[in-house]
């Protein structure tokens, strides 16, 4: 319905903006109500975007949307009922800290695994059981292409929190020094399938490759090196304008806030996060997750 009064409004979630096949710029969404969990993401429809009249409108003359995925977005179907052609009309803002922080997690701290993410027995790679490929402090120590990179990195972030022991605790802390670490956590935590020494999401991964034009993913991260995890790792911090001066932990968990007051709230109770992390929640057992439980949390490994 191109023309008349039978718009069809939707709300949804950007996933991709990366490798438009017309290379029109276009953003890959999910839309609520539409597409269920069990359709891929590769299965989702491209998005045009309305741009301003300030752009040329014809080719050589416009510029790509801003929009990075996660970012919640409202638009309408050019074909009305048909709902084959989605139009990306606007962005709605969220609350960073309970849609996406920008976090290499949120991850799990089950009962059963508390501080290093929930790993049971991960399975990955299409169900083929994962063999632990576990790297010690004392391995590390040994691995010349991880040091000469954490030398780079220390330059690059001279503040008083990037340091070596600080560095192996939050290895710890997210995969017990696990390389192939992969968070499937069993019910009732819900699976974030972070990957690596590091936990990244796929969430995380995605933000990197639209920004670096890298091509990172959880098996990519599952089958590289220590040092090669670490390069991933400067990346992240890279984006957040990590100086060296705020706690790895907070850049671990929501690097938005790393700035904020020890009282603020990140996730709010009963939020998916919030139950998923029950080591981050200030004050136990059941308050709120806050940048003072977090760092107490990462302090305490």
């Amino acid at each position: 319905m191109f023309y008349g009064d039978q718009y069809r409004w939707w709300v949804g979630q950007v996933v991709s903006v990366l490798d438009d096949p017309l290379k029109l710029g276009r953003c890959q969404v999910r839309i609520q109500g539409l597409h269920s969990p069990e359709i891929p993401d590769r299965d989702l429809p491209w998005a045009s975007v309305v741009l301003p009249t300030t752009q040329g409108g014809v080719s050589g003359t416009s510029s790509t949307a801003w929009l990075q995925p996660g970012a919640r977005v409202v638009g309408w179907f050019l074909d009305g009922d048909a709902s084959q052609q989605p139009i990306i009309y606007g962005s709605i803002p969220i609350l960073e800290g309970q849609v996406q922080s920008g976090g290499v997690g949120p991850r799990s701290n089950s009962p059963n695994n508390p501080g290093f993410s929930g790993l049971h027995g991960s399975q990955g790679n299409g169900g083929i059981p994962l063999t632990p490929n576990i790297v010690p402090p004392a391995s590390l120590a040994n691995d010349t292409q991880f040091q000469s990179k954490f030398l780079e990195m220390k330059s690059k972030y001279p503040g008083d929190y990037f340091t070596l022991p600080r560095l192996y605790q939050i290895i710890k802390g997210e995969s017990a020094f696990n390389t192939r670490a992969l968070n499937d956590d069993p019910p009732p935590n819900p699976p974030t399938y972070a990957a690596g020494l590091f936990q990244f999401t796929p969430r995380a991964l995605l933000d990197l490759n639209s920004r670096n034009g890298t091509s990172h993913s959880t098996s990519s991260i599952l089958s590289m090196t220590a040092a090669q995890q670490l390069q991933v790792y400067d990346e992240y911090l890279t984006r957040w304008n990590y100086k060296g001066n705020n706690h790895l932990g907070m850049m671990q968990a929501a690097p938005a806030f790393a700035n904020r007051s020890p009282d603020t709230i990140v996730y709010r109770i009963n939020t998916q996060a919030w139950a998923g992390n029950s080591g981050w929640r200030d004050p136990k057992p059941g308050g709120p997750v806050t940048v003072r439980g977090i760092n107490q949390f990462y302090d305490s490994k």
